[in-house]
């Protein structure tokens, strides 16, 4: 007899899919929210880097200590707040001011002497010359050779006269 055919081999299909090996990786978590943001700050105030609370005053600022709050330095005649943070004992006393201690924001305005407009009251920023206001730590009020109140109190042998000094 002939041989017979070849059995007929089955139409040939695509591999079974192959499992994997691991399991996928977990789905990453959904994005965080941000931290909500503080309320903003009263008016001239301010917070210090990295913290949330609204605890020190603005530059043109000054700190109160009666009421609490941060007021306005330009309401004060005389009175200067350059700096954030400043309070009644560190104002700078602008020059042609006095004030009798650290303590007030109540300023005086010195006598000009002279044609030139000339003052003994240097203010809280002149620190070359002068004479400090007893227990101060601000800084020079008054120039060499004057004193006490509004600097009108010649010191150390000096004579003051109504127009101009003499040394």
């Amino acid at each position: 007899p002939p041989p017979s055919p070849p059995p007929s081999l089955p139409p040939s299909s695509p591999p079974p899919p192959s499992l994997p090996l691991s399991p996928p990786p977990p789905s990453p978590p959904p994005p965080a929210h941000p931290p909500p943001l503080p309320p903003p700050c009263p008016t001239g105030r301010s917070s210090r880097e990295g913290t949330a609370s609204c605890d020190i005053c603005e530059e043109k600022y000054y700190f109160e200590p009666f009421t609490g709050d941060c007021e306005l330095c330009n309401t004060l005649i005389g009175i200067d707040c350059p700096a954030e943070g400043t309070t009644v004992a560190s104002m700078k006393i602008k020059p042609g001011h006095w004030r009798a201690s650290e303590r007030t924001k109540t300023t005086y305005a010195c006598k000009q002497r002279n044609s030139n407009r000339w003052t003994p009251c240097l203010g809280s920023r002149n620190t070359s010359q002068g004479r400090r206001l007893a227990g101060s730590e601000q800084g020079v009020l008054c120039a060499d050779g004057y004193g006490g109140p509004k600097c009108e109190v010649c010191v150390q042998d000096q004579y003051y006269f109504a127009e101009r000094d003499a040394r």
